[in-house]
């Protein structure tokens, strides 16, 4: 509005009906130009009210003033309203101050030259500083020594230029050397004109909690990992299941393992009792043709393995024992694993694998833990050649049996007939000597 609109208006249509002390704004304003009559000048606050209707706050000097033998009144009104928000956030700031010192949980605070201005007796201990040591005046980065420190994620300059709380995690390390993980809370300091000087640093030990998650992710790890190796040993046995030759028990062993590890060559050898050596059975990928067929024990990396019952793992591999045969020509291994497999403490075989690369240690402990499954199928095929090589003797044996018996019979019965021949033979003669026994009489 302009200023003829603001003469046309009567005072009482510049501040609301009350002031903030549920006084009425007219009663002060008497009360206050009655103090200056009589003191000659008087400074309060006042809130007035806008032509809009906005209320504001504003400070009022009276002056009582003589001239041309007349008494007036002269009002000096400012407003305050920036000077009550700056106000506000030094008050705020104070009690942030006092907070820091009284606070159970490290605080301190750093000015813009990253000097300590405050700190507590709290974050003293969390640095392992004594109750006599004086850190203030010192370089935040001297004593905190947080990773984030001389770069662009200092807290001081992230905060100072977001003007807003900046949260993170770092680990401190102490007087004593000992590292500390910690959560960091960190808050605008300003003055009195609402400008930022520094800042606040809350900070949190959070060593525990970070040693406890790690225990947490550590356990959901094993458990994963036995998860996995728990369905992965399902997977073999159902691979395995079922009333197989013992060759081709072990081409399915060898395919099966030789792919679920990431192998490109493998091998599988069993113990050959009556011959005394390890007998090979299938092969992944290598021509059989050309795969050794026996090894004498404690000769070879099959027949060392054997001798003694453990796993082979050789990453130094000389180029004329293993190579694998590809499009684009022979390829040596880089690493060779020959994992022995047994039943009651005996071995029964001996499986070779080879990779162009690395196995993997959550594969090694699969192979491992099959190892008694290994021995079980293969002892079991092993029992069902020699039932099955049984009964087909049994079977043999009886179809000679029954010949046999074929033969008794037909003998007895030619013995019988002969028998009854004799005896008529033997009735004859007796006849005739009977007859020629008369007639020589």
């Amino acid at each position: 509005s302009g200023k003829q609109d603001l003469i046309n208006h009567s005072l009482d249509a510049l501040f609301p009906e009350k002031q903030e002390n549920g006084v009425s704004s007219g009663d002060f304003s008497l009360v206050q130009i009655d103090k200056a009559m009589k003191m000659g000048m008087i400074r309060f606050e006042f809130n007035h009210k806008k032509l809009t209707g906005e209320i504001f706050p504003t400070e009022v000097i009276l002056t009582k003033v003589k001239m041309f033998d007349k008494v007036f009144i002269h009002a000096n009104v400012r407003d305050i309203t920036s000077r009550l928000e700056a106000q506000k956030e030094i008050n705020k700031t104070k009690k942030m101050l006092s907070q820091i010192m009284n606070a159970s949980s490290p605080l301190c605070s750093i000015s813009r030259d990253f000097k300590i201005i405050g700190a507590n007796d709290a974050l003293m201990e969390l640095l392992g500083y004594s109750s006599g040591q004086n850190i203030l005046g010192k370089k935040c980065y001297e004593i905190l020594g947080l990773q984030c420190c001389g770069t662009d994620n200092c807290f001081l300059k992230k905060c100072t230029l977001s003007n807003k709380l900046e949260i993170g995690e770092y680990t401190l390390k102490n007087v004593h050397g000992k590292s500390i993980d910690c959560s960091i809370h960190v808050n605008p300091l300003r003055n009195e004109y609402g400008e930022i000087i520094g800042i606040v640093e809350s900070i949190s030990d959070i060593s525990q909690l970070k040693k406890q998650q790690v225990e947490i992710l550590t356990k959901n790890k094993l458990i994963a990992e036995k998860n996995w190796l728990i369905k992965s040993q399902k997977r073999f046995n159902d691979e395995i299941r079922g009333d197989f030759t013992l060759k081709l028990l072990c081409k399915k062993i060898i395919n099966f393992l030789a792919e679920f590890v990431d192998a490109q060559a493998g091998t599988i050898y069993t113990y050959n009792q009556k011959r005394n050596f390890m007998e090979f059975q299938a092969s992944y990928i290598i021509d059989e043709t050309i795969c050794k067929k026996n090894y004498k024990i404690g000769n070879g990396l099959v027949g060392i393995a054997t001798e003694k019952n453990r796993i082979m793992n050789i990453t130094d591999i000389d180029k004329i024992h293993l190579s694998i045969d590809t499009v684009v020509g022979k390829i040596v291994p880089n690493q060779l694993l020959a994992i022995p497999f047994t039943f009651q403490n005996t071995v029964l075989g001996v499986l070779e694998l080879a990779t162009i690369s690395k196995f993997t240690q959550k594969n090694i402990n699969f192979l491992t833990s099959i190892v008694d499954d290994l021995g079980i199928a293969v002892n079991l095929a092993y029992v069902h050649q020699e039932t099955k090589q049984l009964l087909s003797e049994t079977q043999q044996q009886a179809a000679e049996l029954e010949v046999q018996q074929e033969e008794l019979r037909v003998a007895n019965e030619t013995l019988e007939k002969n028998s009854e021949k004799l005896k008529k033979a033997s009735s004859d003669l007796k006849r005739q000597q009977e007859e020629l026994r008369l007639i020589n009489q």
